[in-house]
């Protein structure tokens, strides 16, 4: 059976259940070895990596499995970080040789062409992969979360708590979490 290295870039700002269930899973799947979520320095009203950590936490975190990388120097965004790592030997030297780097996503608009893109790239342009690199499909594509029939996003999340719509945060976060301890504890 093949093994994978998943890489999960974005903002996360806040992490939402969707986030949090697709992390969990795929850092649940046997093949997978590791699942790395990316991220970038940027804050957005008041959210950065830091708080992205304190609020996965307290959904109920992840296994040791997953590994949090902050990328301090690419000016497009964490999906440059990731075709960095690829071509790291520091970073893929922790995994065997056959290991699959694979981008994870959800089926969700632009997210759901990830997967192809970071394939497609390197077809078209072998030269640019760490020679010895495998790349390939993640094991699954997450089933985007919804809630109330909409999709959830840290877009409708940070709405929420800014106008105080304890109803609709609800809706975001995990069910065992209460609304009303979200804004007080991670957001500034």
């Amino acid at each position: 059976m093949s093994k994978y290295v998943i890489f999960i870039p974005g903002g996360f700002k806040p992490p939402t259940i969707a986030h949090y269930e697709m992390i969990r899973k795929y850092s649940e799947w046997p093949s997978v070895v590791k699942t790395v979520i990316v991220q970038t320095s940027h804050v957005r009203e008041g959210f950065g990596p830091e708080s992205t950590k304190k609020v996965f936490d307290w959904y109920g975190g992840f296994n040791d499995k997953v590994e949090y990388i902050m990328d301090k120097e690419s000016k497009r965004g964490a999906i440059e970080k990731v075709h960095r790592l690829v071509n790291d030997s520091s970073f893929t030297s922790k995994y065997p040789p056959s290991t699959i780097y694979a981008m994870g996503s959800g089926n969700k608009g632009k997210d759901a062409n990830r997967v192809q893109d970071f394939l497609i790239y390197y077809e078209k342009r072998p030269e640019a992969l760490q020679a010895g690199i495998k790349i390939g499909k993640p094991p699954f594509v997450y089933e985007v979360c919804t809630r109330n029939g909409e999709n959830v996003s840290s877009s409708a999340l940070r709405e929420a708590l800014r106008t105080g719509d304890d109803v609709k945060v609800g809706s975001l976060i995990p069910r065992h979490r209460s609304p009303r301890n979200f804004p007080r504890n991670f957001s500034s």
